[in-house]
């Protein structure tokens, strides 16, 4: 199914985001964070945020991290982010 949904996005030049349901994320500078698709929240306090996406875990790192928006589809993180690491789920 995942290999269909590949070839039927790339052949109608669809973005990956939606063909494949993956996580589309954007940083503004190093002080807000916008990820769209995302799975569910793991873990949050104000250094780490930890959110699921289809296939991995996204963690996010930083100073007075905060989730300024939440949603079913999407996150704001807002704060000093210093770093994103991405996990196999």
């Amino acid at each position: 199914m995942a290999n269909l949904q590949k070839l039927m996005g790339e052949t109608f030049d669809v973005p990956k985001e939606i063909s494949m349901n993956a996580v589309k994320i954007t940083l503004t500078g190093s002080s807000s964070l916008l990820a769209e698709n995302h799975k569910g929240i793991k873990e949050y306090n104000e250094e780490k945020i930890v959110f699921d996406s289809t296939d991995s875990s996204i963690e996010v790192y930083g100073q007075r991290l905060l989730l300024r928006s939440l949603t079913n589809d999407e996150i704001i993180i807002e704060g000093e982010i210093t770093g994103l690491a991405f996990k196999s789920l």
